[in-house]
């Protein structure tokens, strides 16, 4: 136990040593480079060996003192050793210098980089707020801008301002799937429209949940639910859902739109330009005569 508790206490010592060493020995980018501890540690150290270096010829020679030429002659060769050792403080410092100035500039370079960014996040959210003003209709969506920013671009802040990773990815399965289920409806409908309607209506409110949006149009009409979901229809009319998330589409889009590196994806495109002239005028809640129509024009795309 005690052998464990001496190995701890010398593996703590090494650790702060090493700690002290990384302090004097940082190039720090705010302090004046003859502030600087390694600067004056290093100068410190050759200065110490130079000094013994010239004590022990010292010591172990019989010199004469002489002021002479040649006496001073004699004292650099008898010195040329210690003259040396303090001559290599120089480059040293020199070096030192030209290191202090690379992580200056390196700093510097940092600094601009992240004003860059932080300049470019504020900017990219101006200009979608003012993006969404003109493309989104109020009367259509509710939109809070920064929040809907902030979904789509979560890395905005730090300076990726492409669209969130699987935002595309998860958007086109849930309108892939709507396509299907809206397909349903042309031709031996085998499920039960109020079904199909319901999902369709929950894949479409868990888009518009991805993109940060909600629909706000359709704020009369008459309540249809189903499945505990409830879609407000002016007269509860086929055509008009279909309609109304045609809009809803549209403006799906719209959002995804203002990020001109991403492709919208196809279902998407398709989906916003649906046929919906020929969707039946029927009540939603009725017996819908499936085999009539076919709500897509499928020459588009």
């Amino acid at each position: 136990m005690v052998k464990l508790w001496s190995l701890l206490a010398n593996i703590r010592f090494v650790f702060n040593v090493t700690d002290k060493i990384k302090k004097y020995s940082a190039f720090d980018p705010l302090k004046d480079f003859f502030h600087l501890p390694i600067l004056w540690w290093s100068i410190g150290f050759f200065v110490l060996v130079a000094s013994v270096v010239t004590g022990l010829i010292i010591y172990n020679s019989e010199l004469i003192s002489s002021y002479d030429y040649m006496g001073f002659n004699r004292a650099i060769s008898i010195f040329k050793v210690p003259l040396g050792i303090l001559a290599l403080i120089i480059p040293i410092v020199a070096l030192f210098a030209a290191n202090h100035r690379s992580v200056q500039t390196k700093r510097q370079i940092t600094i601009a980089d992240q004003q860059n960014i932080f300049s470019n996040y504020f900017k990219h959210i101006e200009e979608f707020e003012k993006y969404v003003s003109s493309h989104i209709s109020d009367d259509l969506f509710n939109v809070n801008k920064r929040t809907t920013h902030k979904i789509l671009f979560p890395n905005a802040d730090i300076g990726n301002l492409q669209l969130a990773g699987k935002l595309l990815s998860e958007i086109n399965e849930l309108l892939n799937d709507t396509i299907d289920m809206i397909k349903q409806f042309k031709g031996g409908h085998k499920k039960k429209p109020e079904d199909t309607i319901t999902n369709i209506e929950q894949n479409i409110r868990n888009v518009e949940r991805l993109v940060g949006i909600t629909y706000s149009g359709s704020k009369s009409g008459s309540p249809f639910t189903h499945n505990g979901v409830t879609i407000i229809v002016p007269n509860s009319s086929l055509n008009k859902y279909f309609k109304i998330i045609k809009e809803r589409f549209v403006g799906i889009k719209a959002i995804l739109e203002f990020d001109q590196q991403s492709l919208v994806p196809d279902s998407l495109l398709l989906l916003s330009k649906m046929n919906v002239e020929v969707v039946p005028s029927v009540i939603l809640n009725s017996e819908i005569n499936t085999s009539s129509f076919d709500p897509f024009d499928f020459r588009i795309g």
